[in-house]
């Protein structure tokens, strides 16, 4: 997909763009049509029939969870979690962990709350939370990775930055191979937008 239909697909998706500039971050931003669309078909289909036709829901599930698994390259959809939104897949990524004492892991300071309250539950555990201040560094990206060691278990970041609009360069240098080079085993990225070629 090219940067013109890339565009005409956020345009025809997102009619709110034709009269304003939203620059509110997506946890209360304006649905997309398709969302939209797909909220008013199972309001229809419940006020209808119920829930007899759940064997379809579960069908369209699967079907999803394949078609996201072939996007990102995973084995197979049940590899694939379906989670009502980034917070609960947040915790649980933070509680699915068998945390040491002694373990830490690394964000940067002033990250959105619900990727920083999680975290910092883990301090009674005996997880060391590494704050890194990146809003004025010359190199926050490096900045982040060399506050990585041997005992660190998770790196998570949102790429921009809530609070300021601040974002982080990740073509620079974060790849999986500067990460694992620290040994981090999980990097947690959020607020990226991937585009399939």
């Amino acid at each position: 997909m090219n940067d013109k239909h890339f565009q005409q697909l956020v345009t025809d998706q997102f009619p709110s763009l034709s009269h304003m500039v939203y620059a509110n971050h997506a946890a209360i931003s304006p649905w997309p049509r398709v969302t939209r669309d797909m909220v008013e078909n199972f309001a229809t289909e419940m006020c209808e029939v119920g829930p007899l036709r759940a064997g379809r829901w579960l069908q369209r599930e699967t079907s999803l969870r394949n078609l996201v698994a072939r996007m990102l390259n995973a084995s197979s959809g049940d590899d694939i979690a379906l989670l009502k939104n980034t917070t609960e897949g947040i915790c649980m990524v933070a509680n699915g962990i068998d945390w040491q004492a002694g373990d830490n892991l690394v964000m940067p300071t002033r990250e959105f709350p619900s990727n920083q309250m999680v975290w910092d539950a883990l301090t009674e555990r005996g997880v060391e939370v590494r704050k890194v201040d990146i809003q004025g560094s010359e190199d926050p990206e490096s900045d982040l990775l060399n506050a990585l060691d041997a005992r660190s278990r998770v790196l998570t970041v949102s790429s921009v930055q809530w609070e300021s609009g601040f974002r982080l360069k990740l073509e620079k240098n974060w790849d999986r191979h500067a990460v694992t080079q620290q040994r981090c085993s999980l990097l947690m990225l959020f607020n990226s937008l991937l585009r399939c070629q």
